[in-house]
């Protein structure tokens, strides 16, 4: 089993709603969530509605309204261990009806691993164990089978649903290819074919051919038809590939005799590699009703993974399978899905390996006893059974000793800094000053910098300052902040805030700034009598029964921190209430989200824990209800089963330290808070004007949110491949939607697609109307008037049978001509961006193969196949464009872009235009 890799990436478990008709949003300031989370109806951290400790938080129909909660996201980069589905939601009979909840689960583990922070540390030559935990994320209530095989059901993440693939029958037309056996040497009879695949032992060599060996024994494989290898049976050597025994042989690559008599079996080939040489090269075939999986879906050819059945149907036999692997056509396949484990918990063979963002499940129903509706929820939680407090010890040491410029999260201290009152004065050539009026802040709260500086330009000013005396000057930026800080006697103030060396201080996330550890140790009876008397439900014979369990309660850890936080009118007297209303505070729930706490957890089934609370929930009188409640409890718990599971298995890697279901709990909000990055806006408006000048300021200031959200998305950091990036789109597009028009003269037609191309230079010949290295499109010729002027005709011809498209008949070329700002043309390219698109995007779900022209019709569509292209372009021999534009100059990847060099005058001004302000070199 491969080592866990450890978080490189965080994520949100949903993006914000977007506008009416538009799609979601990323969240681009933690404070957003924080909003959110408030909204929801209860499922509060640590304490829940019902007074009980509750690890985690929910998402309802509350969060609903901030969140586009249409497919949960994987916090963090990890891997699934373990997960349960229910075949449909279980039901629990309470007085007041049927009500129904999921059982289903995702359980998935994370390594939060130190990384080397100072440059000493990365230039040791010697290797060092860095501070490690593991933590898990823990997705529950999630939808029921039913609900994926509804129409317009939403996809099954793939661990739950693996893909199966296999020929589909109108494909399979390649035949058998392998090695003929012979009567004797050379010129003897055949007897028979060796598919590839097949591994043999040979025997004597003939006397007059040196070439040519007695075949003795076939030990992978077989012979097709069968033949007896007692009578004479000769093969050719040379066809033959070495093994790493000295008399065996692999039947493989070379081998490509064909005898559709003797082997009449066809399928699909499988081919050595994806692109260049090696892609003619054959490996094996592959018969039609032989299931398979495959590594990635993507690009035109995949590579097997497994052969999942038909291992046996010819020319395949199972103890040969191993010997035959490689790529297969894309198009050639038909997917089916292999449903999952339903019920039962399932603990992964292998752990599924899962990045940040990617679809963990989707919402499922959970009804309580007095909910009228049944409505979707998700619990979500982190906790860890390792000791969270000395690996957070550990980190903060590794880090105290980080320069400011290496730490990207600002605190403000309670009473430290002030907040200067914003006038309509200010702006960029008046900004605020440190000696302007302003109110004292009166609580602490945590920044992230990254977020503060993608603040827009109204609300953030950056000003050149030279102190008094001194010739050197330094950078101030002030951020406006309205209705997040407080004042000292808690009312919400808007204003003015800088960074002060002597009054607001820098962290790194390791340092873990502000996050306090609870190990709380009330029991459920305490707080659930607690809870019933603060919220009136019961009296004061009643109260006064319970006075040791109330005390007990309201003095513990968690109740003794929160009151500090959330008891806002000082009563002493915590309820649901109260937490809500600060939850809405960004000071108080950045406080709550940063507490870490101990706990049994909640998962853990133990009889006695719940039966220690009927005395108060009956009350001495029958309560079917609560029992209902138990029984359902009993069913969501799952902690036992896992820990069961693997232990039965004797596999204690595949999760591990489940036996003490007393855990540490990390508020999501809290954690992905201090670790998740906000990257700074790559592409700016000045950057746009450059590449595009005849482009106007409205127009780039609509694309540039587009551009900057792709940039992210795919990771384009690189300030040398953006430069290429921005400056290639503007020349194809002039970073517009734009749609190949195919309207062209007899000359033009001709010049672009009528002749073959030499040193990659059009081979056309205005002078003569011919082609200087012969035609390549001879009815641009014979039939000038079908085609010249009419676009449809002519994209229907010049891209007939290539680029995934059919015939000139089908319509395809037209359908699939170029658009974007980038120009996908071709079926299998709108194909690959629609598999792209879906994947990254599973909320916006688009079939572009039916709806192509939304390439062109869409900005937000156009921008996005412009990297698609960008990052999925590969030359023959398979270097990837992103790689060679981060070294290579315009001439090189304008022959990977164009396929020539068309237009490279106007793409390196464009580049030299925006190379300065990347701080590069411009091209000669």
């Amino acid at each position: 089993m491969t080592e866990l890799s450890s978080v490189q990436q965080w994520s949100y478990p949903f993006n914000l709603k977007g506008e009416e008709g538009q799609s979601s949003k990323p969240v681009t300031d933690p404070l957003q969530y924080f909003d959110a989370l408030a909204k929801a109806k209860g499922g509060y951290y640590p304490i829940g509605k019902n007074g009980l400790w509750h690890g985690g938080v929910h998402f309802d129909s509350g969060t609903a309204a901030s969140l586009d909660q249409s497919a949960i996201r994987c916090i963090a980069d990890g891997e699934v261990v373990a997960y349960r589905v229910d075949d449909t939601y279980k039901k629990s009979n309470f007085s007041s009806g049927e009500k129904l909840f999921s059982t289903g689960f995702v359980l998935v583990r994370h390594k939060l691993e130190l990384p080397k922070l100072n440059e000493q540390a990365n230039a040791t030559n010697t290797p060092t164990e860095q501070p490690s935990l593991i933590f898990y994320s823990l997705y529950m209530h999630l939808l029921d089978w039913a609900g994926y095989t509804k129409e317009n059901a939403p996809t099954p993440p793939n661990f739950l649903n693996k893909a199966v693939y296999s020929v589909k029958a109108d494909k399979a037309t390649d035949v058998v290819k392998g090695l003929r056996v012979r009567t004797a040497p050379r010129n003897g009879q055949i007897k028979a074919v060796l598919p590839k695949g097949t591994r043999v032992k040979l025997g004597e060599q003939s006397a007059t051919n040196n070439k040519w060996y007695r075949l003795i024994s076939i030990l992978e494989g077989q012979a097709l038809p069968a033949i007896n290898l007692d009578e004479e049976c000769w093969v050719f050597e040379g066809q033959l590939d070495h093994t790493d025994v000295s008399d065996e042989r692999l039947v493989g690559v070379k081998a490509n005799d064909t005898e559709p008599t003797l082997a009449p079996q066809k399928g699909l080939n499988i081919r050595k590699a994806a692109t260049g040489a090696d892609k003619k090269l054959l490996t094996g075939l592959i018969p039609v009703d032989v299931t398979f999986t495959l590594e990635t879906d993507t690009g035109r050819y995949c590579k097997i993974k497994e052969f999942i059945s038909g291992q046996n149907i010819l020319p395949l036999k199972e103890d040969c399978i191993k010997n035959i692997s490689g790529y297969v056509y894309k198009e050639c396949l038909q997917a089916s899905r292999i449903p999952p484990t339903l019920n039962d918990i399932h603990v992964l063979d292998s752990p599924h390996p899962i990045r940040a963002g990617e679809i963990i499940g989707h919402l499922g129903i959970y009804q309580n006893h007095d909910d009228i509706a049944a409505e979707p929820m998700l619990h979500l939680e982190v906790f860890s059974c390792e000791d969270v407090p000395a690996f957070i010890e550990k980190t903060k040491a590794a880090a105290a000793s980080l320069p400011d410029d290496k730490k990207n999260l600002l605190k403000i201290h309670k009473e430290a800094s002030k907040l200067i009152s914003h006038r309509s004065d200010i702006s960029a050539s008046n900004p605020p000053k440190l000696s302007d009026t302003g109110t004292v802040i009166g609580v602490d709260m945590i920044f992230n910098l990254e977020v503060l500086n993608n603040y827009p330009q109204d609300r953030k000013i950056t000003v050149t300052e030279t102190s008094p005396g001194s010739k050197t000057s330094k950078t101030r930026t002030w951020w406006r902040l309205d209705n997040i800080l407080a004042d000292q006697q808690g009312n919400k103030i808007s204003g003015w805030l800088t960074e002060q060396s002597e009054l607001t201080t820098r962290h790194s996330p390791w340092e873990w700034e502000g996050f306090d550890f609870i190990r709380e140790t009330p029991s459920n009876l305490d707080h659930l009598a607690s809870h019933l008397t603060n919220t009136n439900q019961i009296d004061e014979i009643e109260q006064a029964s319970y006075s040791a369990n109330i005390k007990y309660s309201e003095s513990g850890p968690i109740k003794e921190r929160l009151y500090k936080i959330l008891d806002l009118n000082n009563d002493k007297a915590f309820t649901p209430t109260e937490t809500k209303l600060a939850l809405k505070e960004a000071w108080l729930s950045q406080s709550i989200y940063k507490l870490i706490t101990k706990y049994e957890s909640e998962w853990f089934w133990k009889k006695n824990k719940w039966e220690e609370i009927d005395s108060i929930m009956l009350l001495g009188e029958e309560n079917s209800d609560w029992s209902t409640e138990k029984e359902r409890i009993e069913q969501l718990s799952w902690w036992h089963q896992v820990n069961s599971i693997q232990n039965k298995e004797n596999d204690l890697t595949t999760i591990h330290n489940l036996e003490n279901p007393v855990t540490w709990h990390i508020s999501i909000a809290g954690l992905i808070d201090n670790f998740n990055t906000f990257e700074s806006n790559a592409i700016t408006l000045e950057m746009l004007a450059a590449v595009n000048p005849s482009g106007t300021e409205i127009h780039h200031k609509n694309i540039l949110p587009i551009l900057n959200k792709y940039t992210k998305a795919y990771k384009l950091k690189n300030k040398r491949e953006l430069a290429h990036f921005l400056s290639q789109i503007a020349h194809e597009s002039n970073l517009n939607a734009v749609e190949e028009g195919l309207y062209y003269s007899p000359m033009q037609m001709r010049a672009t697609f009528g002749c073959k191309a030499k040193n990659r230079k059009s081979g056309y010949n205005s002078l003569t109307n011919s082609c200087n290295f012969g035609v390549l499109r001879e009815k641009l010729w014979t039939n000038e008037s079908h085609y010249a002027r009419n676009a449809e005709n002519l994209g229907n011809y010049v891209y007939a049978n290539r680029l995934g498209n059919g015939s000139e008949e089908s319509g395809d070329g037209y359908k699939y001509r170029g658009r974007g700002m980038i120009q996908t043309t071709g079926k299998d390219a709108y194909r690959y961006f629609q598999n792209v698109h879906n994947r990254q995007n599973p909320d916006d779900i688009r079939d572009f193969i039916s709806h192509p022209e939304l390439l062109s019709t869409s900005l937000d569509y156009s921008v996005e196949s412009a990297f698609v292209f960008w990052f999925s372009k590969q030359t023959a021999n398979g270097l990837k464009l992103s790689d060679i534009a981060k070294t290579e100059g315009v001439v090189r990847v304008t022959e990977i872009v164009n396929g020539g060099q068309n237009g490279l005058t106007d793409r390196k001004n464009k580049y030299n235009a925006i190379a300065p302000l990347l701080n590069l070199e411009q091209e000669i």
